[in-house]
């Protein structure tokens, strides 16, 4: 896979979470609970942005 490759398969990703927020989230929700059970981040609200914040990093730069 080339880097220009990567980079559409990212565009398409963060387009279609635009136009699909609830699968968005549901990517979110999986991250935040992977925070939990393996980094023991047990506050709600820090684990979710720090997973909107994984989101970003991956699908928004």
């Amino acid at each position: 896979m080339t880097n220009d490759n990567f980079k559409l398969a990212r565009q398409v990703m963060a387009n279609y979470f635009t136009k699909n927020p609830g699968c968005r989230l549901t990517y979110v929700a999986n991250i935040a609970m992977l925070l939990h059970d393996h980094h023991g981040i047990t506050n709600h609200k820090k684990r979710n942005a720090a997973a909107n914040d994984i989101m970003n990093l991956i699908f928004n730069t």
